[in-house]
């Protein structure tokens, strides 16, 4: 049994995984007539949080791919979690992009790959790249991204580089789910 509580705050600020839990979920017993309408609430896309968070998962890529990667001699454990922060952002905006709830670490690179032929691609790449690490896979994936996204990249790095800040150094102070979770 789950609270009408916790159903009422999943529906107004839930994270992306938690409402990815109630996609095909029904109500099949309740004395109260607004659960069925809250929980109808809850696996929805939420289309005003798109742009903030497509700026999050980018400046989250900007910073690994071309800062750490790019210009910082890095290897052994910082090379696996820079390889796994430019994969996982940019999952991250090809959901964002396809208005597509994040489900689980598990399954984001399924639900990135069933998108299109495109994003089978992308996934493929990426696979690629976890695996070998090596930049020439890093860029064929970071590359590949770039040709099929439809974000509009920001020009301004300093809002770029003040968003990672925010998201990755001072998250605490803002009253919503780490962009892990988001």
């Amino acid at each position: 049994m789950i609270r009408k509580e916790f159903l009422a705050d999943a529906a107004k600020r839930g994270s992306e995984p938690a409402r990815n839990a109630f996609l095909k979920s029904r109500v099949l017993y309740t004395k109260d007539q607004e659960i069925p309408e809250i929980v109808a609430q809850i696996p929805v896309f939420q289309k005003q949080e798109k742009e903030e968070k497509m700026l999050s998962f980018y400046a989250d890529f900007w910073l690994n791919y071309y800062y750490f990667l790019k210009s910082c001699p890095i290897d052994g454990y910082m090379k696996l979690h820079v390889v796994n922060e430019v994969i996982y952002s940019i999952y991250r905006m090809i959901l964002q992009e396809n208005e597509i709830l994040f489900p689980s670490n598990r399954r984001l690179e399924e639900f990135v790959e069933k998108i299109s032929e495109e994003t089978a691609c992308l996934a493929a790449l990426g696979r690629a790249a976890a695996k070998t690490q090596e930049m020439a896979d890093i860029d064929a994936f970071v590359t590949r991204f770039l040709q099929i996204t439809s974000y509009e990249l920001p020009s301004d790095i300093g809002n770029v580089l003040s968003r990672y800040t925010t998201d990755f150094e001072q998250w605490w102070r803002i009253p919503r789910p780490n962009i892990n979770e988001w």
